[in-house]
């Protein structure tokens, strides 16, 4: 493998998917609203993918070396239902609810009255807001 090969291949390491995690929060936590580019680099992080824009403009995903297909691109920021579908197992949606223009949701790790970890995510829209919780809850370790 020459220079060139090693410096086009991708980090896949857990930091470095914690990494991908942190600074996509980041890009939802400044969100208003649906964006179907940060549907796109969800379902990249959840299928341990790096998007990337190719020269004809068209987007795609990378993994392991190769060029990858990870199916439909569901739409995240604008679906209660599709951003549940990124908690994590064990998980339970708490409660969401809204101040004036902004929306929160809590996410807690257990059942009942035995909860082990609790991530919050605000946002001016509930399923940005269930997002932002549930990418939290996957950068987690396990415990």
């Amino acid at each position: 493998m020459d220079s060139e090969d090693r410096s086009t291949q991708k980090d896949t390491s857990s930091s470095a998917v914690t990494s991908s995690l942190s600074d996509l929060i980041a890009r939802l936590e400044k969100a208003t609203g649906p964006d179907l580019e940060l549907d796109e680099q969800i379902q990249a992080a959840i299928s341990g993918a790096t998007l990337e824009k190719q020269a004809d403009g068209r987007n795609a995903y990378h993994r392991d070396g190769f060029w990858i297909s990870i199916g439909k691109v569901l739409p995240y920021t604008s679906s209660i239902d599709a951003a549940m579908t990124l908690v994590p197992e064990g998980w339970n949606r708490r409660a969401s609810e809204t101040d004036k223009h902004w929306w929160w949701a809590e996410l807690r790790e257990g059942y009942e009255t035995s909860y082990n970890r609790v991530e919050i995510g605000q946002s001016p829209s509930l399923p940005v807001s269930i997002c932002i919780a549930a990418l939290k809850a996957r950068s987690l370790p396990a415990i």
